[in-house]
């Protein structure tokens, strides 16, 4: 049974979804990693179908996302070639497991267990996929993680692959923690520029601070931005020599209201104006 749990859209038995729960505590047996994952395998398959199906989706341009044991649930959604969907993100993907009770421990998963099952996801998966760990992950070491990556990509799996450094914290959290979104972030906008896939310019963000701070000041904001969750705004006082960055808001009116309220406290004045509104040039009045 996977001790670290994944992010999941749909899951059957939690919440208005019907269906027993199929992810009870139970032992991964006899090294077969592929059976403890295709139950949530099945509900992503299931999730994306439905999903392609709805009228306000572009069911031609999907991205899987995965933490942690849906990280590698999302390698398995891969390996099946669904029609429409174009990449995966695995982030710090794996498991753990408890043993099977007994005196056989033998039937029991171990970590040499994994790098197997990632090679069966990479034998019939061609879709890009981003790989996101930290070297300090208490359930993932780096070599543990090397070699799973390495297993994937030798049985034909396309990878992209960032180990990133120490972390403020666990690195299996690496989602959640601040330096890591520094990190995986703009690894993961520089992935789908590679892919031709969707998302933001950064030349018209980095243009405009560029015109307002000299270029050390400019470098700094705009990396620091980078790194943030939308919604996000980044306030600057007049002189350009104060800024501060809200992140992480429900709204992008709150973040560009609290941008300007954290600039000001620096000031000690009613100076500031926001520049950059999550992945927009806010103009001059």
């Amino acid at each position: 049974m996977p001790v670290a749990a994944g992010y999941r859209l749909w899951w059957r038995g939690f919440g208005k979804s019907t269906g027993s729960v199929p992810y009870s505590l139970q032992a991964c047996r006899n090294g077969d990693y592929g059976a403890t994952f295709k139950p949530q395998v099945d509900d992503m398959a299931a999730a994306l179908k439905a999903v392609i199906a709805r009228p306000d989706a572009d069911g031609n341009r999907v991205i899987g996302f995965g933490t942690s044991v849906g990280g590698a649930v999302m390698l398995g959604l891969a390996a099946r070639a669904p029609a429409g969907l174009k990449a995966v993100v695995n982030m710090s993907g794996g498991a753990v497991s408890f043993p099977v009770p007994g005196p056989d421990q033998s039937a029991s998963c171990w970590p040499e267990h994994l790098p197997p099952a990632f090679a069966a996801y990479g034998k019939t998966s061609r879709i890009p996929t981003l790989w996101l760990y930290a070297e300090n992950d208490s359930l993932l070491p780096p070599d543990q993680v090397r070699r799973m990556q390495s297993a994937y990509v030798a049985a034909g799996g396309v990878s992209d692959f960032f180990l990133f450094p120490p972390l403020k914290g666990d690195g299996h959290d690496l989602y959640g923690l601040q330096d890591g979104m520094q990190h995986w972030i703009p690894a993961l906008d520089a992935f789908l520029r590679r892919r031709d896939l969707s998302t933001y310019d950064p030349l018209p963000l980095d243009a405009a601070v560029g015109k307002l701070l000299n270029p050390q000041a400019a470098a700094y904001y705009n990396n620091l931005y980078r790194g943030r969750p939308a919604e996000k705004a980044m306030a600057l006082s007049g002189s350009g020599q104060q800024g501060f960055i809200a992140f992480g808001r429900q709204t992008p009116e709150q973040a560009a209201k609290d941008s300007i309220a954290g600039c000001e406290k620096q000031t000690g004045g009613p100076r500031c104006r926001v520049v950059l509104q999550n992945f927009e040039v806010v103009p001059a009045p």
